[in-house]
């Protein structure tokens, strides 16, 4: 997964650093929301088989529409679909959310189809 960092001031940095969420509290997220898959499923989000993403990743209504709306308009294959709702689901974990709802794999999305875009520049400029 890559996720853009675009470059800020020194002043930017200054004011950000006043309002956001400390490494602590960051850290102590990520483990709250791995123990949540550890006791839920076993295993963490991106352990899960083909069979577990059914029985738990399934998304809401509005979630479900976005999914195949993106799938469609993406041509996007099975395997690209079991990625985004592990993603989604960990997304909705690090949320404290118990379901996965449209706004999970919206952010789904936006991280695998910028991890896409990464791959291609690589490779045209590898070739």
């Amino acid at each position: 997964m890559h996720v853009e960092v675009p470059r800020v001031t020194a002043a930017e940095f200054d004011a950000a650093a006043d309002g956001g969420e400390s490494t602590a509290a960051a850290a102590a997220r990520v483990a709250l929301a791995r123990g949540v898959q550890l006791e839920r499923q076993g295993c963490c989000n991106a352990r899960l088989t083909d069979l577990e993403v059914q029985r738990w990743c399934a998304a809401d209504a509005a979630g479900r529409h976005l999914l195949e709306e993106t799938m469609r308009r993406r041509a996007l294959s099975g395997r690209a679909r079991a990625r985004l709702l592990r993603l989604a689901r960990t997304i909705a974990d690090l949320a404290g959310a118990t379901g996965i709802g449209a706004g999970h794999i919206a952010g789904a999305v936006m991280l695998r189809c910028m991890d896409a875009s990464v791959a291609s520049a690589r490779a045209a400029s590898a070739g």
